[in-house]
């Protein structure tokens, strides 16, 4: 849908209403809504529940919340209200908002041992300052909803008109921040008159919000001009905290100029301006008085200037004035008769009116938190609406069509006057020059008006005019102030933000931009309406028809057929909505009980192994520690409300810096639950995220997520105070065999393996990083390789000594430099041991022959040592040196083993045999040994087997050996014949066969 010029008037005039919109990303009915299941949580027992735990409020806080709620609620209203409209939204709420609430927080603790205050007042001050931060709390997550629909944050009052694509987002903010305000529970957006409980009929039947304000120290705190605030003040006023001079500075030089900056609002300021100029002023009459001028007709008296110089309100300033003297007289000089009548008479009359007149706007400005209250009540209590439509309209009955007409026709400014009255009556008068006293001294002082007039104006100079005059003239500078540096036309404000659904369905429209001229600005396309109400997640037939009333051409209202929401049409689950209320009951905990919220939500996903590990927040001593203002270190977090992705350091994924804007984000990125290396998992649990499904944020697309909630964007964490040691690598190896060596070289065996893992006072094991190389000694090392904690590495490769260097991170120590080493020697391989004797393998031994059984070991280079050797002969143990006598031993092959085993358990046998074989030598040689130990005992027989044998080795020597075997035989023969006779059995067996193994071997 487009609409052409016909509707520029109109859209104009909503120009001038949009700039409501940077307070209101919720509308202050949605502001409320989101922080009463705070307030009726805490009040119920002194607790909140956050993700399913309680955690206990500060006494003092939820003691003020039960007693004063009104306070909070109007708390909640914040800036947009406070301390007045254009205060808050021309000082407030676009600029360091974090600073004013750390700066109201502090005061309102400090109020609470102030003699100044009694008790009740201290529990009003504490509920309504809380209640302040509980606007910024839901403005850092809907203003980032919003803006991304607008497509930019809010621009300034001054360069909507100027600027057609801030145009387009100031429309696009306004209709989307009503379209919310619309989908609220309770909230009435249709023009359509209900009955109420209480049986009243009215247009509007959203339910009454109660406003209360602790307005004496709204004075003491934002108003008194002599109160340092901590931005725009005396007392670090600028960005590098120095002390400033400017306007707001009593005690210091004036800084005159056409538009000072507001220190504190234009409307508080205007008459901390006018106070200062009447001081000014009286300080002048009253010098002027104090001196009588001289007759001019004297030859001897002369004009001359003097300056006069009076500490006022806006500091010092210096005026002047004319006066005559006398100048070298030597008779006397004359004095002016008429001076003296002045003196006596004007001057007097003047300096008591001025006197007056600083006097009353002293008073107002002490009750000027009364003009909040009222704004307050006014715009955003729709009780107060319908007191004052049935205060105007009860001459009709309440079914009548008159009452319906009448009560329509009640518009906000009406409202809004209706509920200032009182103070302008009592107060704005009198500030504005028009004392009850005025008739009586106004002839007098009309020689003084002119003075006033270039003080005030002739239109709201109370010498010229009656004080209904000056009344209305102070109705249009309130409404003035209002609309320059809030943005608000009151009377079009109700009736354009009930009707938001309307301008969705417009695509583009001509408005007029003064400075521009005409100009076209896009509004939604179809897809943009379709997208909110997804994320809303309004029913199916959320929208009906309803008439409704839009401003037409000359800005008189038309009555026109529009889509609208229906009463039915709530918002469910608004993501955005639910962490405002979070963040609504967390600013209500103080330090410890806001470490219990992180630790526990950390322990809960398996991140931490202890919810007490957590000691981010500490209070600072004068008040407690709060989610809303303090940083990790340094300044409070939040730099404007007006900004998107608060938390961050920036405004991805919506706004790319330098791109977009180089201001998109409204916060220094130091928020401790997103910023914190060991919070940040804590902020993904207890908020939601609507942003990272690329289907309604394709902005996304253009970036690398990392997490699935609130992906980092590159935006890096910062250290935290609960994690200031990084996790200890370990590096152990075991599975398998092991020996520390005396000279501390550590030697592993077979089946071993290396495990690296860390350990941290603070994460689980799963959450803390392990990298780990592993490389031969001597060479160069490998690259890191990232590890799972605990994980073993098998140990397969080839033997020699190895270094393993491990390091470990954690999300508060990224992994690097540091770590632990471990030195070890592998060894698999089974020490050598080689027989030396006997040597070698197959050697043959005579009968008759001795040597000694030995052998040697080696475990090799890189081996852990021997740690022993054995050896069997024959099966049986044998010892190292162990002598052998073959005259023992049967003939044919024996066997030796030898065992060696290293340190480790490596083990390796070496087999070696010898074959004992009979010569006809060794065999005279055995039977003279047998004969000389007894082992044959028959002489006889022992001489006839010796000529055997000694024919036997005759016969071989010559190389007879047939002969030889002959006679070997004859031996036998003989053996065979006298074993049970003269010779020892085992022996006689031994000797049958070597006889038997020559014969055959020949």
């Amino acid at each position: 849908m487009k609409r052409t010029l016909a509707w520029a008037v109109a859209l104009s005039t909503v120009l001038s209403l949009t700039t409501t919109a940077p307070a209101e990303a919720f509308k202050p009915y949605t502001h409320n809504a989101s922080a009463q299941p705070a307030l009726a949580d805490a009040t119920d027992d002194g607790m909140v529940t956050i993700r399913g735990r309680e955690y206990e409020v500060r006494t003092e806080v939820w003691q003020a919340l039960d007693a004063w709620p009104s306070y909070y609620q109007a708390g909640v209203i914040g800036p947009d209200g406070f301390p007045d409209l254009t205060f808050g939204q021309s000082t407030i709420h676009p600029d360091q908002t974090g600073k004013w609430l750390e700066y109201l927080l502090t005061e309102a603790w400090a109020a609470q041992t102030d003699p100044a205050y009694d008790d009740a007042e201290r529990g009003q001050i504490l509920a309504f300052t809380y209640g302040f931060l509980t606007h910024a709390a839901g403005d850092m997550w809907a203003h980032t909803f919003v803006n991304d629909f607008a497509h930019g944050v809010f621009p300034g009052v001054g360069e909507i008109v100027n600027d057609v694509d801030k145009a387009e987002i100031a429309l696009r903010h306004t209709i989307v921040e009503g379209y919310i305000g619309d989908a609220t529970l309770g909230y009435d957006g249709n023009p359509d008159r209900t009955t109420l409980a209480d049986g009243d009929v009215s247009n509007d039947s959203t339910p009454g919000i109660a406003f209360d304000a602790p307005t004496g120290w709204i004075y003491d705190k934002l108003v008194n001009p002599y109160t340092s605030l901590p931005v725009g003040s005396c007392d670090g006023g600028d960005d590098d905290g120095d002390e400033v001079v400017d306007d707001g500075c009593p005690g210091k030089p004036y800084t005159a100029g056409e538009d000072p900056e507001p220190v504190r609002g234009p409307l508080i300021d205007y008459f901390l301006d006018l106070q200062s100029d009447l001081q000014l002023q009286e300080a002048v009459l009253e010098a002027d008085g104090e001196f009588t001028d001289c007759l001019h007709a004297d030859w001897d008296c002369e004009k001359q200037v003097e300056n006069v110089t009076v500490d006022t309100v806006r500091g010092f300033r210096t005026g002047s004035y004319e006066r005559w003297v006398c100048i070298g007289a030597t008779i006397g000089c004359a004095a002016d008769p008429g001076d003296g009548v002045d003196d006596a008479t004007f001057s007097e009359f003047a300096e008591d009116y001025l006197e007056a007149w600083i006097d009353d706007i002293e008073v107002g400005l002490t009750k000027w938190g009364e003009v909040g209250l009222a704004s307050t009540r006014a715009l955003f209590d729709p009780q107060t609406l319908r007191n004052v439509q049935n205060d105007e309209c009860k001459h009709s009955a309440e079914d009548t069509q008159a009452r319906a007409d009448c009560e329509d026709a009640v518009g906000a400014t009406d409202v809004l006057f209706h509920e200032l009255d009182p103070f302008i009556n009592d107060h704005l008068l009198s500030m504005a020059g028009a004392p009850d006293a005025l008739g009586g001294i106004r002839e007098a002082l009309q020689s003084f008006s002119g003075l006033l007039d270039d003080i005030v104006g002739p239109a709201a100079n109370p010498l010229r005019v009656a004080s209904a005059a000056v009344k209305e003239e102070m109705k249009k500078l309130l409404l003035k102030q209002i609309k320059e540096s809030y943005g608000v036309d009151v009377e079009l404000l109700s009736s354009f933000m009930k009707h938001p659904t309307y301008w969705l369905d417009v695509e583009q429209v001509t408005v007029d931009l003064g400075p521009l001229g005409d100009a076209q600005v896009d509004l939604f396309s179809p897809e943009e309406h379709e997208r909110l109400d997804a994320l809303l997640e309004l029913p199916a037939d959320h929208h009906v028809n309803a008439e409704i009333k839009v401003p037409t051409a000359d800005g008189s209202p038309a009555t026109v057929t529009s889509s609208a929401l229906s009463d039915t049409a709530l918002f469910q689950d608004l993501e955005i909505f639910e962490n405002a209320t979070t963040t609504a009951k967390l600013l209500l905990l103080d330090a410890g009980e806001l470490n219990r919220v992180a630790g526990d939500e950390l322990v809960a996903q398996g991140i931490i192994k202890a919810a007490s590990s957590v000691s981010t927040y500490e209070d600072p001593g004068n008040r407690p520690a709060n989610v809303m203002v303090d940083a990790l270190e340094g300044s409070p977090w939040l730099t404007t409300i007006d900004g998107d992705h608060v938390w961050r350091q920036d405004g991805l994924p919506r706004f790319v810096p330098g791109q977009d804007t180089d201001e998109a984000h409204g916060g220094s990125g130091e928020f401790p639950l997103w910023e914190s290396c060991l919070l940040r998992p804590s902020f993904r649990g207890l908020y939601d995220d609507w942003e990272t499904d690329p289907t309604w944020w394709p902005e996304l697309a253009n970036h690398e997520i990392d997490h699935p909630d609130f992906p980092a964007l590159g935006d890096t964490t910062s250290s935290d105070p609960s994690d200031d040691q990084a996790p200890t690598s370990t590096t152990s190896v075991g599975g398998g065999p092991v020996y520390d060596a005396p000279g501390g070289t550590r030697y592993v065996g077979p089946g071993s393996s290396v495990t690296v893992g860390a350990g941290d006072a603070v994460f689980t094991d799963a959450h803390v990083e392990v990298e780990s190389r592993m490389y031969a000694t001597g060479t160069w090392p490998a690259g890191w390789a990232a590890t799972d904690n605990g994980t073993t590495i098998p140990l397969d490769g080839p033997d020699g000594p190895y270094r393993v260097d491990t390091r470990a991170g954690d999300p508060c120590h990224p992994v690097g430099g540091g770590g632990t080493s471990l030195d070890f020697v592998l060894d698999t391989t089974a020490p050598q041991a080689d027989v030396t004797s006997p040597a070698p393998e197959g050697v043959e031994h005579d009968t008759d022959d001795r040597f000694a059984l030995t052998w040697t070991t080696d475990d090799g280079e890189h081996g852990s040592g021997v740690a022993s050797s054995s050896a069997t002969f024959d099966g049986a143990t044998a010892t190292q040196g162990q002598e052998i006598d073959t005259f023992q031993l049967a003939p044919g092959v024996h066997t030796i083993e030898v065992t060696a085993t290293d340190n480790l358990g490596n083990t390796d046998t070496v087999t070696r045999t010898f074959r004992v074989r009979a010569t006809s030598a060794s065999l005279l040689a055995n039977i003279e040994r047998a004969w000389a130990e007894g082992l044959i005992t028959d002489k006889g027989g022992f001489n006839g087997l010796r000529a055997k044998l000694e024919a036997a080795v005759a016969s071989h020597e010559t190389g007879m050996h047939e002969t030889e075997v002959n006679q070997l035989v004859a031996a036998l023969n003989q053996v065979n014949a006298k074993l049970d006779v003269g010779i020892q059995p085992a022996f006689g067996a031994r000797l049958v066969a070597y006889l038997e193994d020559l014969i055959a071997d020949h």
